[in-house]
């Protein structure tokens, strides 16, 4: 390989700015560094990127404390938006005669919300990279501070479903830009621990909601359960107020005087990020990420392993618990246990052991690490989704004890929350640069996935009955990991013949032509 810059480089190449002016040519560098394949073979150099500048403000420079400060608060945002989407299952056997309807048409406002999670990213994501991270969380916060209210006052479920519209829409915020928050904050080789610990949010707070659901139904009423959203929310608006500092950094500035360090009260304040003006396109654009497979497949996968698993099991709470077992509101709140369990210790064979696994294979690859290594890691979960969704429908089917289905809810939410990290974290590899797009892609799918399974749950189940539903789930769990399997042997390729995806608002290195080699295959493009 040459050491020389190539002049006709492959389309994607790019050089990440290094501090002090160090560039790509530098005969430090013996390999090249380019979008999905870069050199790591022991030197901090190679293993650290993307480079930070010398602005002492440059969040990457920021101290452990005030990342994790960051990292935590934006993950206690995330937390919330599928804690308020399941915040109401517990209750709805009490709020259904309430509001003059039935339990099956209860879980329309579970579908309202998830739809509106999804798509709200079509909003937040371009103004987000116009104003900043700050402030779109401040206004998420406030508008699902103002559906949170709506839903305790509600009288009725088009105005309790209306109101979970508006939750959804403050709600999807913190779920489509964290991740970008993630990338501002941390190096490659950091990001699949802290986009776990972001995804792990994500992953407990409707079992933990469901659990408190079941308690403050039966103590204090349903509605109390809202109104506990409500109160969280507020906090979480004035925490983001007084203790979230701006992330977004412009890496093409080329500053060449080390500016004064600014202390964390000064990075409170919000930024003007000049000449970023918002158009029509900016809010469309985004949706072009459904056209590449190194994001699509992913989030396809990921997303209706979410509406089978999480959404599945919650969905069940109010009919199979109900029916079969007699659970109350407080038992069907404790089936979330052995969820939140499951979850918990699937995050260290996710984040911390993808990580792991990208340096092991970039070792035995002459020293080059690229995003597809990272999909090693999904097996596991792969393997364990569809076998514990069978185990869920077949004891439901034949009415098995109730620790039987826990025991498959265990199985299976260990395993999505593998296939969860993993798979933000794979996509934001290949396309840092577009970061917020493929967050935004990777929540739709999540979201509007659920939305489905949650609308038609209910009438399915009843059928064809628990064990054909959830085994034809498991079924489609495996076939849908078979462009997973595409993506670990031709993942590079692919995403070199389809080349950069464009962003309308560029904040990252500026690329520059380098030598590039293609993921996976160990030759070298000329």
């Amino acid at each position: 390989m040459s050491d020389q810059v190539a002049t006709n480089p492959p389309i994607g190449a790019v050089h990440l700015e290094a501090p002090h002016g160090l560039v790509a040519s530098s005969p430090d560098l013996k390999r090249t560094v380019s979008e999905g394949s870069v050199a790591m073979d022991g030197t901090d150099y190679r293993e650290i990127l993307p480079k930070p500048s010398n602005d002492p403000n440059d969040p990457l420079n920021w101290s452990w404390a005030q990342k994790h400060v960051v990292l935590l608060l934006v993950a206690l945002m995330a937390f919330q938006g599928p804690f308020d989407a399941a915040s109401p299952a517990s209750g709805f056997l009490e709020q259904a005669p309430v509001y003059h309807t039935s339990v099956p048409s209860m879980l329309d406002s579970v579908g309202a919300h998830a739809v509106m999670a999804g798509a709200g990213g079509l909003l937040w994501v371009p103004l987000s990279y116009r104003y900043g991270r700050s402030p779109i969380y401040t206004a998420g916060a406030v508008v699902a501070t103002l559906g949170a209210l709506g839903c305790a006052l509600a009288n009725d479920l088009p105005a309790f479903c209306g109101a979970r519209v508006v939750n959804g829409l403050g709600c999807s915020a913190s779920m489509s830009i964290g991740a970008l928050t993630v990338k501002d904050l941390f190096f490659i080789h950091e990001r699949g621990q802290k986009i776990g610990i972001w995804t792990i949010s994500i992953g407990l707070s409707p079992y933990i909601a469901t659990l408190l659901d079941g308690f403050v139904t039966t103590h204090a009423g349903w509605r109390w359960m809202q109104w506990l959203t409500f109160i969280i929310w507020s906090v979480l608006l004035v925490l983001c107020v007084v203790a979230l500092p701006e992330t977004l950094y412009d890496r093409h500035h080329g500053l060449l005087d080390v500016p004064p360090k600014k202390t964390y009260v000064q990075r409170l304040k919000w930024k003007h990020f000049k000449g970023r003006q918002l158009t029509f396109r900016n809010f469309w654009h985004p949706c072009t990420m459904f056209f590449y497979p190194s994001v699509i497949f992913p989030g396809f996968y990921y997303g209706n392993l979410y509406g089978f698993c999480v959404f599945g099991a919650l969905g069940m709470l109010p009919f199979a618990f109900a029916e079969i077992y007699g659970f109350d509101a407080i038992g069907q709140g404790l089936v979330a246990i052995p969820l939140a369990v499951g979850t918990i210790l699937g995050e260290p064979l996710a984040g911390p052991f993808s990580d792991w696994m990208v340096r092991f294979l970039a070792q035995r690859n002459d020293g080059l690490r690229h995003p597809e290594q990272r999909l090693q890691a999904y097996w596991l979960g792969a393997i364990l989704v569809p076998l514990g969704l069978t185990m869920f429908g077949l004891t439901l089917q034949y009415e098995v004890h109730w620790i039987a289905p826990c025991i498959a809810i265990a199985i299976y939410s260990f395993a999505i929350q593998i296939v969860s990290t993993v798979t933000f974290t794979y996509a934001v590899d290949c396309y840092e640069h577009v970061a917020g797009e493929v967050a935004l892609v990777l929540n739709f799918c999540r979201m509007e996935f659920a939305f489905y399974v949650s609308f038609y749950l209910p009438h399915y189940t009843k059928k064809v009955g628990y064990g054909w539903a959830f085994g034809i789930y498991a079924i489609l769990s495996v076939m849908l990991f078979l462009p997973m399997i595409l993506l670990m042997f031709k993942g590079g390729q692919i995403r070199k013949r389809l080349g950069t995806p464009q962003s309308d608002f560029v904040h990252h290195a500026v690329p520059v032509q380098v030598e590039e080699s293609v993921p996976g295959t160990g030759k070298e493009v000329e």
